[in-house]
């Protein structure tokens, strides 16, 4: 026994273990973002899966530098869709191009949480890419000037990519068979 405990390890140890315990508490708080986020571009789960952790890969070499942004999700969730575009690219395949798949059954009214969450996904699944981009930030919260400075559009874009997502989304549900609720409906 050398008589040595933890504290004695040095003080750049101790900066190490504070880094490492941010990053798996930022890690395990927001892989699933990421993953809803990548999910509104790419229906192949495992394609999701790799693109978010190679994310948060880089986002653990880099953390910190990258813990100190004012929005440290904006710059994983950037690097995300990059990498899964690079996927994507690689495996000669353009954004949702699994569409096809199971769309044409006609969907079962959500009866939990859960399953209107997959249904929202199937539907922005269906949306051009940066409408879908632009609807998933918006559902998981970034205002709209985050979400201009995250993806490189204007604030105008997004603001218009939402209201367009919105209504395609309205008609889409339209055609699956649900309507507009009762009382809801704006003159």
């Amino acid at each position: 026994m050398t008589g040595e405990h933890e504290s004695d390890a040095g003080p750049e140890a101790l900066d190490q273990a504070i880094l490492d315990a941010t990053f798996a508490g930022f890690f395990s708080r927001h892989r699933p973002a990421v993953e809803r986020f990548l999910s509104s571009w790419e229906r192949d789960r495992g394609m999701v899966e790799e693109a978010t952790q190679d994310a948060f890969a880089a986002a653990g070499q880099k953390w910190e530098d990258v813990r100190r942004h004012d929005k440290p999700l904006a710059w994983v969730l950037l690097v995300a869709r990059r990498k899964l575009l690079t996927y994507q690219r690689n495996r000669k395949r353009r954004p949702l191009e699994l569409l096809g798949d199971g769309l044409d059954e006609q969907p079962t009214a959500p009866s939990t949480a859960h399953e209107a969450a997959e249904y929202v996904t199937r539907l922005l699944q269906r949306l051009p890419p940066h409408q879908a981009e632009v609807m998933r930030l918006s559902l998981d919260g970034w205002s709209g000037r985050e979400i201009a400075a995250m993806t490189g559009h204007t604030y105008n874009t997004v603001r218009s990519y939402r209201a367009d997502a919105r209504q395609r989304m309205q008609q889409l549900a339209e055609q699956d068979g649900f309507a507009e609720p009762t009382g809801r409906r704006r003159g």
